[in-house]
């Protein structure tokens, strides 16, 4: 799913039911990981490698991309060939 779709839903739900805005926000898990944690902090970004289309414990914080960039002394160009950014919610 996109930010933008995923955006629209949140906007469409608003619209329908204007007192979910007012309701805590909690991020849900399932695929039998069966979580359901409340949502402390805003949106980040993070780097998955392109064929991830599921859950993952391998995964690469934008904040930390220029250290691990140093570190594997990769260039940008080679590492988004690999790589792909994901919004965290």
């Amino acid at each position: 799913m996109l930010l933008k779709d995923y955006v629209k839903g949140l906007v469409d739900l608003l619209k329908d039911n204007p007192d979910y805005g007012d309701l805590e926000v909690w991020t849900y898990s399932d695929d039998e990981g069966n979580s359901i944690l409340p949502m402390y902090e805003g949106s980040a970004s993070a780097y998955v490698e392109k064929d991830v289309t599921r859950e993952t414990d391998e995964y690469i914080p934008s904040e930390y991309l220029k250290d691990y960039l140093d570190d594997y002394e990769i260039s940008l160009e080679a590492f988004k060939a690999d790589y792909k950014e994901i919004i965290l919610l």
